[in-house]
Parts: C-alpha cells; sequence; structure tokens
C-alpha cells in the first residue's frame, strides 16, 4: 500500500500497474537500501573493530563504504559502552568510556577506571591493586590479521576485467541483456563482501564500476527496482561515487513514480539534492530530474486531494 508523507494510507492510490510494480514491494526496497544502522543486522565481530585505525592500512588499501560505516560505528559504541569508574573517596559510579578518556583519567584494572589517585589511595578503599601499568595505550589492531582483507589472484581479477570490457562493449552496441549477463559473470568471480571489507583500490574500484554499470543497463532495461538496487550496491563500495547516487535516484524515482508512492520519490530526491550539494560533474542533470519529481508530487498531491 502506498503512504503519504505522513504515514497515512492512501488507499485510493493504484497499489499495482500493469508494469507488475507493487508499492509494499517498493516500501521494502527503500528500507533496504536506507535501513537505519540501529535497524541494520548487526555483527557480533563488529564490537571488536574499535581497536582497528584507517591509518594503518597498508599503503594502496581501501576501505569499502559500508565497512567504513561500520567501523565508525563500532568506535561510537566503544565510546559509550559504560564502565566503572572510581572516585577518590572509592565510591563507584558509572560513566562513559568516553567520558574518562575526555577528563584524563586511565584504566586501571579492566572495566575500571578512575584518576592519578588511584595509586595512593586506602587499602580498604581501593577494589584491589592496579593490573594495568600505568601510561599503557590500548593494543592497536592488525589489519592483516583481521580477516578484513580480500585481494583476487590476479588471473581471476583478469577475467573479471575482461568480462567488464566485453559488457561494456555489449552495451555500446545496445545488446542490455547481454551486457547484464557478462556484468553478473564478472561478478560472480569476486569475493563476497564479507570476505574483502578492505581492498586494493583498484579492484574496490573496478568492482564498484561493474554494479554500476549494470545499474545503468537496467535503467535502459526499464527494471527500476533492479536498477536501484544494482546502483546501491555499487554505493555501499564507494558511498562518495556520484554517479551511482544519480542512477540509483533515477532508478528509485522511476519505479516509485509508477506507483504514486510519496515515500520513493523522496528518497530519490535525496540522492539528487545530495549531487547538487556536492556540484558533481551530473548536476545539472540533478536538477532536471528534481524539477520532474517536484512535478510528480505536485500532481500526485492534487490527485489525493481532489479523488
Amino acid at each position: 500500500m502506498s503512504r503519504s508523507k505522513d504515514g497515512s494510507d492512501n488507499k485510493e492510490i493504484i497499489n499495482e500497474t500493469e508494469e507488475g510494480y507493487n508499492a509494499d514491494r517498493l516500501m521494502s526496497m527503500y528500507e533496504n537500501l536506507t535501513a537505519p544502522k540501529d535497524k541494520k543486522e548487526e555483527n557480533d565481530d563488529d564490537k571488536h573493530l574499535h581497536n582497528l585505525f584507517p591509518e594503518d592500512l597498508p599503503s594502496g588499501w581501501r576501505m569499502t563504504s559500508d565497512f567504513k560505516e561500520r567501523l565508525e560505528e563500532s568506535k561510537r559504541k566503544h565510546q559509550w559502552e559504560k564502565v566503572d569508574y572510581i572516585r577518590s573517596d572509592g565510591t563507584m559510579k558509572k560513566k562513559s568510556r568516553g567520558w574518562c578518556i575526555e577528563k584524563g583519567y586511565e584504566e586501571v584494572r579492566e572495566g575500571l577506571w578512575a584518576g592519578s589517585w588511584f595509586d595512593d589511595m586506602e587499602e580498604e578503599k581501593r577494589p584491589g591493586p592496579r593490573t594495568i601499568e600505568k601510561g599503557t595505550k590500548p593494543p592497536r589492531g592488525n589489519w592483516e590479521l583481521s580477516g578484513l582483507m580480500g585481494e583476487e589472484d590476479p588471473d581471476t581479477f583478469q577475467s573479471i576485467v575482461e568480462f567488464k570490457m566485453e559488457a561494456n562493449s555489449a552495451f555500446a552496441g545496445r545488446q542490455y541483456e547481454d551486457a547484464c549477463g557478462l556484468y553478473d559473470k564478472a561478478l560472480k568471480l569476486c569475493l563476497s563482501p564479507e570476505k574483502a571489507c578492505v581492498m586494493p583500490c583498484d579492484q574496490l574500484e573496478e568492482k564498484m564500476k561493474i554494479h554500476s554499470n549494470k545499474a545503468e543497463c537496467l535503467l535502459r532495461l526499464k527494471k527500476y527496482e533492479d536498477a536501484a538496487r544494482a546502483a546501491n550496491e555499487a554505493l555501499l563500495l564507494d558511498s562518495s561515487n556520484d554517479k551511482s547516487r544519480f542512477r540509483r535516484g533515477k532508478a528509485t524515482f522511476m519505479a516509485a513514480e509508477k506507483v504514486h508512492d510519496a515515500f520513493g520519490l523522496g528518497h530519490a530526491r535525496d540522492d539528487l539534492d545530495i549531487i547538487v550539494k556536492n556540484e558533481s560533474e551530473g548536476m545539472e542533470d540533478a536538477k532536471k530530474w528534481i524539477a520532474k519529481i517536484m512535478a510528480v508530487e505536485k500532481r500526485d498531491f492534487l490527485y489525493q486531494n481532489t479523488c
């Protein structure tokens, strides 16, 4: 069922068109593409990511945008995690780890933080001796031992590039179905995202381009939901790629427009607004598509208020 921006049901609006687009199905797609962090499936391993630092990555390697977001979220949660803080009088209180660090306190025992007074406290007030040496810095993780780095072997990567080039040639010849099939063959050779959260820069860029080019093929074939998903996969690899964002915005608009879905139109406009804000190469085209979205939103508003 299509929903308006205020969340009310628009029962009068067409739920499904002859092309087979369904508003409920589109709603599910948008939730998957833009799910808030707290609604995404949590990975138990993420809690251990906080001691990995981007500046420690080997030269020529790069995190996917999706993993970078996971890493940053892990660090935020680690900072906000509650720990025991002992005052100079021996009383204890729960404080966030970030608060302790900001105050200049240090961890004296696992999960226990205090100020410089800890070593001078009377024994009856102190919960045991210090077990973490004064001035000890938290350990830094080792990327190479993390199991997060994935690199295609040279022969496989060469095959991936060859399939991509064949697909590009098919696309140039307007053989869009063939091009999609060849892009899929390239992607099947790639390591899974779980095994390649960090990749050599050239391999990440090639994989991102394959997803993005596939999105353009699907747009030409008018398979808009699939196009939005393919563009989203490209953005999970590199969220700064505005060409992929433009394709996702167009695909989302075309899918949502068919079922008068205001929620989807809003997501499409969000993508295109970012392109305009970034003053990217496709900025003028993005402005034209934003104008189309505004016209459709106005049309649908009038339709809902006259039925």
